[in-house]
């Protein structure tokens, strides 16, 4: 086991490094987490058992039910993946506090500026009240260059929550970069997600929206994103294990006056738990601004865990729950 998880990661560390020579940029508010999230409208705060936690709320590491390594590539053109993403969560059986590892280059453009910018992402979750709310935080290492000036370096720290109700639901609440250097790549931003899935329905449904002024309906709705997954497919793999073959999602995004539209998918193999999966984002206005999100994952399922849907792959049936 050691050694397939040792392999993915030095498979995927060396597809970043060539990524960066043929690098495109992309829109700067299409950041480059997974397909699963990307694929369900740029959703993340609130899904749980997805490496893409690390990136959206560090909270979630404690819903984790499953080791999980995501490997993701973002480019307006699959010939150009300058943007990437490494993202490693931990399912160890010590319920009460995980651990991750994550990082993250986004080469993007916005109305004024080319950047690019680069994020070591160190969280950490522990679980108070039985694990009923898991709280988290992440110590992000930050650089960037801003119309390629030299670059920046600094810190900055994300702070979550989550809480999960018996009908399926979660909800999550987070807020990225506080304090710590001044870089405009990494402005400090609030959201609050909502959820849902559960073991029975093939459908699981995630939203969520910038939470910095909860009450102006005007602003809500002019930054919030939604998603819907579908599994198509579920076959046993062995005593433990289910594998679900394959996926498919949608969602929309509201991001100021501009919208887009995200479909993607998954496929599974049974072979040594991997999966390989597509997303991408489309401008309503204009085809030229799509972008593409290819992602390599890897999931191990502890035996103890209960599978659950929430558009992972791999998960394990624990017969006690």
């Amino acid at each position: 086991m050691n050694y397939k998880i040792s392999l993915n990661i030095l498979l995927v560390l060396i597809s970043g490094y060539f990524a960066e020579i043929i690098a495109g940029p992309i829109p700067e508010n299409h950041p480059p987490v997974n397909s699963l999230s990307a694929g369900m409208g740029l959703c993340g705060v609130a899904n749980h058992n997805s490496p893409v936690t690390i990136f959206w709320n560090p909270s979630g590491l404690n819903r984790m039910e499953q080791m999980g390594l995501d490997f993701t590539v973002a480019a307006p053109t699959v010939e150009s993946p300058g943007s990437w993403s490494f993202l490693l969560a931990n399912a160890s059986e010590a319920q009460d506090s995980r651990l991750g590892f994550g990082m993250v280059r986004h080469h993007a453009t916005s109305q004024d500026h080319t950047y690019k910018s680069f994020a070591t992402i160190l969280p950490f979750s522990h679980s108070f009240m039985t694990g009923k709310v898991p709280f988290g935080f992440s110590l992000k290492l930050i650089s960037e260059s801003i119309d390629e000036n030299d670059w920046k370096f600094g810190m900055s720290v994300d702070i979550g929550a989550m809480w999960s109700h018996p009908s399926g639901f979660k909800f999550g609440v987070t807020t990225a970069n506080i304090g710590g250097s001044n870089l405009q790549a990494f402005n400090n931003k609030s959201w609050f997600g909502v959820y849902w899935d559960n073991n029975i329905s093939p459908f699981s449904f995630s939203s969520q929206f910038r939470a910095e002024r909860p009450f102006d309906s005007d602003y809500i709705n002019h930054n919030f994103g939604v998603g819907v997954n579908y599994k198509l497919i579920d076959l046993p793999f062995d005593e433990q294990r289910v594998l679900e073959a394959s996926e498919i999602r949608s969602g929309w995004i509201k991001v100021d006056s501009r919208t887009y539209y995200t479909f993607g998918f998954d496929f599974g193999q049974t072979k040594n738990d991997t999966y390989l999966g597509y997303a991408v984002i489309i401008d309503a206005k204009s085809w030229s601004g799509r972008t593409h999100y290819i992602t390599y994952g890897y999931r191990y399922a502890a035996e103890k865990h209960k599978r659950s849907h929430g558009g992972t792959p791999f998960s394990s049936i624990d017969s006690d729950r």
